[in-house]
């Protein structure tokens, strides 16, 4: 509860203890204890700094509780950052993997980093600060060519083909970086209504593959289902993200769900679609 508290208070509070350094501190402050126990036991004689010793004896004796408290919060809810510079993507996300940081990749340019590897100095949080388990570490992946949505476009019209399962379903496409077309990173299409959460619609999230247009994707949304199909000019927005392959892997159990925000870092959007029902013959 104490580092809960201090964690949501002050984010960065404990992110530079050594719970060694406080676990020191407090074993000196309990031999400081102990001796003044031996004292009293040893001289049984009242003097005018009795109670003044009594004193500091139990606030020693309270301040070793809580470092031994924050030290073990510490040592068992906090792990050191992985220093990832310079590695490759799969590595960087099995180092953060190992010790239960989630990793957020953000594709760029680098001209003086190979491709598929992590640009130096770009991760955040810092390697060697100490931060809670599950919380995202960001970093950027050197990459060639870009991520886009190219269609359908924001404020047009795009069909919707119903198919004889009674889903509606609109075609997605757009180029695809090296990484993506290598497998190492994902494009996620992400889709709602205007009065609906986010839904996940990429299908194959659990083993990104390279696509058979290299540079290109294509991907089906799948708008409304077979019990509330959507109505003839529903209005939708559609929205492409870049993710690790870890992170992908992981949005498989989100499928179907209703999410209040979509994953990964943003790369296209279309917004104000409008649906054209066309029935498969």
């Amino acid at each position: 509860m104490l580092g809960l508290i201090g964690f949501l208070t002050f984010p960065g509070l404990f992110s530079r203890i050594n719970p060694s350094l406080l676990l020191e501190v407090a074993a000196g402050l309990i031999v400081f204890d102990i001796v003044m126990v031996l004292e009293w036991r040893f001289r049984r004689r009242s003097s005018p700094t009795s109670e003044f010793k009594l004193n500091i004896f139990f606030s020693a004796l309270v301040i070793v509780i809580v470092l031994i408290a924050v030290a073990s919060y510490v040592r068992l809810d906090y792990v050191e950052v992985p220093h990832i510079d310079n590695e490759e993507l799969a590595d960087a996300e099995r180092l953060l993997s190992e010790r239960g940081l989630f990793p957020y990749v953000i594709p760029v340019t680098s001209p003086t980093t190979d491709i598929g590897k992590v640009v130096s100095g770009s991760q955040e949080p810092k390697a060697g600060l100490r931060m809670p388990r599950g919380i995202q570490v960001q970093f950027k992946v050197s990459d060639e060519g870009s991520n886009s949505l190219d269609a359908p476009k924001s404020d047009s019209t795009t069909d919707c083909v119903m198919k004889p399962d009674r889903v509606c379903v609109i075609t997605a496409e757009g180029k695809a970086s090296k990484e993506v077309d290598q497998g190492n990173l994902a494009v996620i299409l992400w889709s709602r209504t205007t009065s609906s959460a986010w839904y996940l619609q990429f299908p194959d999230t659990r083993k990104p593959k390279p696509h058979n247009n290299p540079g290109r994707w294509s991907y089906e949304a799948e708008i409304g289902n077979p019990t509330y199909p959507p109505s003839e000019g529903t209005v939708v927005s559609l929205v492409v993200t870049v993710v690790s392959r870890e992170t992908a892997a992981g949005l498989e159990q989100e499928k179907g769900k209703g999410l209040p925000t979509y994953e990964g870092i943003q790369v296209g959007y279309a917004e104000n679609v409008s649906i054209k029902r066309r029935e498969v013959p």
